[in-house]
């Protein structure tokens, strides 16, 4: 986990948002790191939309 969103701002000279995020990690002290491909990600995004499908369905 990288951290947590602590504040929302919305930027006036766009339509984008500020985010401030509590970083769940003190990043100056790491001295390594793991990036993890998610093998399911095809299956959870499938499984989200048939999810959300259901959802409408039942309104």
């Amino acid at each position: 986990m990288i951290g947590t969103i602590a504040e929302i701002v919305p930027d006036n000279s766009t339509t984008f948002y500020v985010l401030k995020v509590k970083t769940a990690a003190n990043f100056y002290n790491l001295q390594q790191v793991f990036a993890i491909e998610n093998l399911q990600r095809d299956e959870q995004v499938k499984l989200a939309a048939d999810t959300k499908k259901k959802i409408e369905e039942k309104k």
